[in-house]
């Protein structure tokens, strides 16, 4: 007998395991069992505010970037070195 347990823990986190060849397993402490529709709407939500961090992260080094680019050529560092410096990509231009 196989049987799929889901479960999202105290700390927010989700986790799903199978069981093999018995009972199912105890609940991890502090857990609260879910159906595999529940688990999966809320790992599909941790998976978006992930990106979004990921999007924002992207966003301030890119900003950062540019500004630290900018202060470079005003005090008069050619540009392609001013570039490596400050870590400007094309992505982040």
């Amino acid at each position: 007998m196989v049987a799929e347990e889901f479960w999202r823990a105290a700390d927010g986190s989700v986790t799903a395991r199978t069981v093999e060849g018995g009972e199912p397993g105890d609940a991890p402490a502090d857990a609260v069992r879910l159906t595999r529709k529940q688990y999966e709407r809320e790992l599909r939500s941790m998976q978006a505010a992930h990106q979004e961090k990921v999007a924002q992260f992207r966003q301030e080094d890119a900003d950062r970037a540019r500004s630290e680019f900018a202060a470079l050529q005003e005090l008069g560092v050619p540009e392609a070195l001013a570039r490596r410096l400050a870590g400007l990509t094309e992505e982040a231009a």
